[in-house]
């Protein structure tokens, strides 16, 4: 629909270029601002196009980019990006969905928690609130808009191909302005300094998505480049630098989702089996060499962090990172205010006074249960149920593949990285859409 061959190879050509330029943070500046022109285009389109996703999937894969760079207006922009994005789409689009709006009292609910904070000074408070609360609310908005918006097959393909755009500038910039692994010093635990200083979570997270993309379009014989060797190559690069993250949620969610929208494909083809035997060798070929390359590169500490072993080789208690901990003690938060909860930001302000694990917590879930309390329980369930009933409701009549790859991607991000990006929230989204072999 919106992408030609030539025209997209240019757009590919750009973003190497601004991977390159990122280096630059008024060059960053910049950049970001001209994705305002998204709101625009929306609003003078009248959303004829169903560009709000578009732009949201684009905005979402610059995310890491802009926080790396340090380069961005403010710290959650594009979160606030994508809700405007998507607001304009819910304000222009002529038919209105009224059972989406069921998000629009999980978003009220969502706001009781202001109610009870805790912090000590007003501007800690707007933080906890902007870092706890702009992603929920932009999953609320989004899902608004994408429930059940219908897209083509070659549509979504499309969509993907966009959002990869910035990831290359991300694998850009990591090569360039990143240290050589020979420079680095590996422990047994998430690197920053092969993700360019910045959380390696977050940036597992969106190159994991960007394997899974690769996989699905490899899978639909999709070529992103137009030339296939062009595409494993930036594939296998992908993937090394993804696993130079030591991050390991975000290559286990991407390849987990990759795997249910491949089976489905095939189940669909004959002779499922034998196919089915064969991407899953020459993926196994493909990726061990690359795991063992890469272990290889780091004196084998690679390999122990999938192993759940420290630095040394002994096994870890816990393989989570502390993540079991960051759980176990917002639970007990959530049992000490079990109505309520502890207040936005309340988990983190408890522990750091109480527990020897500070900071934010990695968990959306447990969050959920600390600061919402039995309201959050309520919530949670109902983020869980609405997009399994809808996939169970038009399994016949849809890829559904797709909306369940979605949620599990959503599920499984929130579970090593909570909402920090905008990306859980936008996935969360399109596990509502129904996705349908029709024309583009």
């Amino acid at each position: 629909m919106f992408l030609k061959k030539y025209t997209f190879q240019i757009l590919i050509l750009l973003h190497v270029l601004i991977g390159a330029l990122a280096i630059s943070r008024s060059f960053v500046f910049a950049y970001s601002l001209l994705l305002l022109l998204g709101f625009f285009q929306i609003i003078t389109s009248k959303n004829k196009l169903n560009l709000p996703i578009y732009w949201c999937s684009y905005a979402m894969c610059t995310e890491v980019l802009f926080r790396m760079t340090k380069g961005v207006i403010f710290y959650e922009y594009i979160k606030y990006l994508c809700i405007l994005f998507m607001i304009a789409g819910i304000v222009t689009q002529k038919s209105k969905n009224r059972n989406s709006y069921s998000y629009v009292i999980y978003i009220f609910l969502l706001l009781i928690s202001i109610i009870f904070a805790q912090q000590d000074s007003f501007n800690a408070f707007r933080q906890e609130v902007a870092f706890n609360l702009s992603g929920p609310i932009l999953l609320g908005i989004a899902s608004i808009y994408l429930y059940k918006k219908v897209f083509s097959v070659n549509q979504i393909l499309e969509l993907f191909k966009i959002a990869l755009l910035p990831i290359i500038s991300i694998l850009v910039y990591l090569l360039l302005y990143t240290p050589s692994i020979s420079q680095i010093t590996f422990v047994s635990g998430a690197n920053f300094e092969s993700t360019g200083g910045f959380g390696p979570n977050q940036v597992s997270t969106i190159l994991g998505f960007g394997i899974f993309i690769f996989l699905v379009l490899l899978i639909y014989k999709k070529k992103f480049t137009n030339f296939l060797i062009l595409d494993f190559l930036i594939f296998g690069f992908l993937i090394y630098r993804e696993l130079l993250t030591f991050s390991r949620g975000g290559l286990i969610g991407g390849v987990f989702a990759a795997i249910l929208i491949i089976i489905y494909y095939l189940k669909s083809k004959p002779n499922f089996i034998i196919n089915f035997i064969r991407i899953i060798l020459v993926t196994f070929v493909f990726g061990s060499i690359l795991f063992n390359y890469t272990s290889e590169q780091t004196d084998g500490i690679l390999t122990y962090r999938y192993e759940g072993k420290d630095t040394f080789g002994v096994k870890r208690k816990d393989i989570s990172s502390n993540r079991f901990s960051y759980a176990n003690d917002e639970l007990n938060i959530f049992l000490d205010n079990p109505f309520f909860g502890a207040g936005v930001g309340g988990s983190k302000y408890i522990r750091e006074k109480t527990s020897y694990h500070k900071g934010s917590t990695h968990n959306e879930l447990t969050r959920m249960l600390s600061e919402h309390g039995l309201i959050g329980v309520f919530l949670l369930i109902f983020l869980i149920t609405t997009p399994l009933k809808h996939v169970f409701k038009n399994r016949k009549f849809t890829e559904y593949s797709f909306s369940l790859a979605f949620f599990f991607l959503w599920f499984l991000t929130i579970n090593h990285s909570a909402m920090r990006l905008a990306f859980p929230s936008i996935v969360y989204g399109l596990s509502l859409i129904n996705v349908k072999k029709i024309k583009s």
